[in-house]
């Protein structure tokens, strides 16, 4: 169980790579410069990833406890329940509070039923959480009551996915509705990437451990297996990038559209997921990492300072080498001034607590743990 609680750096490298996707994005649109290409793959990514990589590690180490035949508590899960709401919700309405000190309650009757016009994200996250924690008591249960110990697993997974099911054509009749409380759309949206990266870490993840463990898997099968991983990343890269050219990545417009977006933020969640968990190493990591620890701070200052070199009104050619220049420098400041606020607020708890969801107060650096060979 100690082991459970170390944090995976790789991940929060991933979780790093993606919020620099997301400041790099409000670089590009708060200022006018979005082009079909570079936006679009991120626009494409940011979101699906973040939501995936929280979805994996909602799954990380709950297989062991569940297949242990030990009866899931539902104190302790409402437990993670609080956590996960002081994290997301906290930091919610106290920002919109802080910036709308004038008229919040007007405020907040917008923001429920338009989520996008605030931190939507982080209400968003905290509704998908809800639904996945809720879906994999109700199987834990499931499996503890009705399944042998060797069934426990497809009990598990029938149930789960079966809650799942329900709860998500709950949304999209909720969302066709014309009820637009707690932008459902945003959840039908969503909803899928943290699911699957939540049964790529519970299902995928411990089968290929124990796979490998159990056929005791020589060095020269293991360089096999990580070829066929490297080239099917490949031909995933390849396809993200036809989907990426010749569809829009922004604008619905039919149901093919909608299929080529959603094929498109899978493939590119993979890529970035898998590119930068399994290849990424040495002081690239280390830094991805540590940025990774802090996302949530970094998601809900960071824009607020994207405007301030005024690029919008300079006239500036989307896609040409004077923008990517002014993109840049935006970034650069934009990165400073958010780095100095997030110092300045960890250093009052009680600022930590009310915008951030945290309690640690510090900035923290650490190293990534070295680990031997690979996991999937």
């Amino acid at each position: 169980m100690e082991q459970l609680k170390k944090r995976d750096e790789r991940l929060d490298a991933v979780k790093g790579f993606a919020i620099l996707l997301v400041m790099l994005g409000h670089c590009i649109v708060l200022n006018h410069l979005s082009d079909p290409y570079l936006y679009d793959a991120i626009v494409a990514i940011q979101m699906p990833l973040f939501m995936a990589v929280s979805g994996f590690t909602a799954g990380m180490g709950q297989e062991a406890l569940c297949c242990a035949g030990v009866r899931p508590e539902l104190k302790k899960e409402l437990a993670r329940l609080k956590r996960r709401t002081i994290s997301y919700l906290l930091p919610f309405f106290s920002w919109l509070v802080l910036t709308h000190i004038t008229d919040p309650l007007q405020e907040l009757g917008l923001q429920l039923f338009a989520l996008d016009r605030g931190l939507w994200f982080l209400m968003t996250l905290w509704i998908v959480t809800l639904v996945v924690m809720a879906a994999a008591y109700l199987a834990d249960l499931a499996a503890w009551k009705l399944a042998s110990r060797g069934r426990k697993g497809m009990v598990r997974f029938l149930v789960f996915g079966a809650v799942l099911a329900v709860c998500y054509v709950g949304f999209v009749i909720w969302g066709r509705s014309g009820n637009t409380f707690l932008s459902p759309s945003l959840t039908v949206k969503y909803l899928p990437f943290y699911a699957a990266g939540y049964l790529w870490s519970f299902y995928i993840t411990p089968f290929v451990k124990r796979y490998r463990e159990k056929r005791n898997i020589e060095a020269g099968k293991k360089d096999i297996l990580n070829g066929i991983a490297l080239v099917l990343w490949i031909f995933a890269l390849l396809i993200f990038g036809y989907l990426i050219a010749a569809f829009d990545m922004v604008v619905v417009t039919d149901t093919l559209s909608l299929m080529a977006q959603m094929a498109a933020s899978f493939l590119g969640s993979f890529i970035c997921f898998y590119g930068i968990y399994h290849f990424v190493r040495g002081p690239l990591q280390i830094g991805l990492s540590f940025i990774g620890q802090y996302t949530l701070e970094i998601y809900v200052l960071h824009f607020r300072f994207a405007r301030l070199l005024g690029i919008g009104e300079k006239g500036i050619v989307p896609g040409s080498m004077r923008a990517a220049g002014w993109i840049m420098a935006a970034f650069v400041l934009m990165s400073l001034l958010t780095a100095v606020c997030i110092i300045l607020i960890k250093k009052v708890r009680i600022l930590d607590l009310l915008l951030f969801g945290r309690t640690s107060g510090r900035i923290q650096w650490r190293k990534p743990i070295r680990k031997t060979g690979s996991q999937t």
